[in-house]
C-alpha cells in the first residue's frame, strides 16, 4: 500500500486512494465478502446476467473475440455464478474493511497529499444483478443492503478518510433495461435508488462524501449509454460527485461547484487523435515542401 500510495503521489495526484488492493474480486462483487445472506450458484445456461445488454445485442461478434478464451481474455468476465440472497443481509466485513483503512493510512506517512479516500460501492451497485430468495420483494432487499452497508459508510468516513461510493450500475443499468423497458423506467429505478443511497448515507457529514458515477471501464462501443444530461439532476442529489461518461468522454470533479473538467480518452479515441495528427502532419509537411520548392524555382 505505502508503495500505491507514493507512485500516485509522485505523479501529482494530491487525493490518493487505496487502489482498490484491498477488495479480493471485483469493486462490487467484494461485497459478498463483507456481508451475510447471500450464497453463490452456477448459470444457468443462457442466464449470465453478464451477457445482457444493448451494446452486446448490437455488437455480438466483438463481444465474442473480447471473451473468447483462444485470446486469453476471460479477464473481462467477472464472474460465473449467481450471487442469490437466501438470508438477512447483515454487515459482516469490520475486519477486513479495518484492514483497508489501516493500510491505507500507513501508506499515507511520509508523502504530501491533501487527503485520501475509500472507494466502496452504492447500493445499487453492490453484488449487481443480484437474486432474492429471501425478502417478499426487491425493494424490501435493497433498503436491507443499504442499511448493511450504512456500517461500512460510516466506519470510512469517521476515520477521517473520505467516503467514495462508487456507482456504476447507475449508469450502466440503461443498458441493461432499455429496451425492453422505457427511459421512464430506468429514471424512476435511478431515482429510487439514489433515494436508498441517501437513507444509507444519513448522519455522514456530506464534505466527507465523494460519489462516483461512471458508464463502465469495459472496452466495448459504448453506443448504447445513457446520455449524461438525462440523469445529470440525479447524479447531483449528492454533495461531491465525480462522473465518467464513456459516450460524451469527460469527467467532472465537484465539491458543491465545478472545479476542474478532466477529458478521458479511449484507446479507440487516442488511435483517431494519432491518425488526425499523422495526417494533419503530412499535410502540413507537403505544404512546407511546396514552398520550398517554389521558392528555389
Amino acid at each position: 500500500m505505502t508503495e500505491v500510495v507514493r507512485r500516485q503521489s509522485q505523479s501529482g495526484i494530491d487525493v490518493v486512494n487505496d487502489g482498490e488492493f484491498g477488495k479480493s474480486t471485483s469493486w462490487s462483487l467484494y461485497a459478498l465478502k463483507r456481508l451475510s445472506g447471500f450464497e453463490l450458484r452456477p448459470f444457468q445456461p443462457g442466464a449470465d446476467t453478464f451477457a445482457r445488454g444493448a451494446d452486446r445485442r448490437r455488437f455480438p461478434e466483438f463481444y465474442a473475440e473480447l471473451e473468447s478464451r483462444s485470446a486469453d481474455r476471460t479477464w473481462s468476465k467477472v464472474t460465473v455464478e449467481d450471487a442469490v440472497c437466501v438470508g438477512p443481509i447483515q454487515y459482516t466485513g469490520g475486519q477486513e474493511l479495518q484492514r483497508d483503512i489501516d493500510n491505507l493510512k500507513a501508506g499515507l506517512q511520509g508523502v504530501q497529499v491533501e487527503e485520501a479516500f475509500l472507494p466502496v460501492a452504492a447500493p445499487s451497485s453492490a453484488i449487481p444483478d443480484r437474486k432474492n430468495e429471501f425478502y417478499r420483494n426487491d425493494e424490501e432487499l435493497v433498503i436491507a443492503l443499504a442499511e448493511a452497508l450504512r456500517t461500512e459508510y460510516r466506519t470510512i468516513a469517521s476515520s477521517g478518510i473520505l467516503l467514495q461510493v462508487d456507482d456504476a450500475r447507475a449508469a450502466v443499468t440503461y443498458d441493461r433495461m432499455v429496451p425492453p423497458a422505457s427511459f421512464d423506467d430506468y429514471y424512476r429505478w435511478l431515482g429510487r435508488h439514489v433515494e436508498v443511497l441517501n437513507h444509507a448515507l444519513e448522519g455522514i457529514p456530506e464534505e466527507r462524501i465523494r460519489y462516483h458515477v461512471c458508464w463502465g471501464s469495459w472496452p466495448g462501443p459504448h453506443t448504447s449509454d445513457v446520455p449524461l444530461k438525462k440523469i445529470v439532476d440525479l447524479i447531483l442529489i449528492p454533495q461531491r460527485y465525480q462522473a465518467n461518461h464513456r459516450v460524451r468522454r469527460h469527467s467532472i470533479q465537484n465539491d458543491r461547484s465545478v472545479k476542474c473538467v478532466v477529458v478521458h480518452r479511449t484507446p479507440f479515441d487516442f488511435m483517431a487523435s494519432l491518425c488526425v495528427a499523422t495526417l494533419i502532419g503530412v499535410i502540413v509537411s507537403r505544404i512546407i515542401v511546396n514552398y520550398s520548392t517554389s521558392l528555389r524555382r
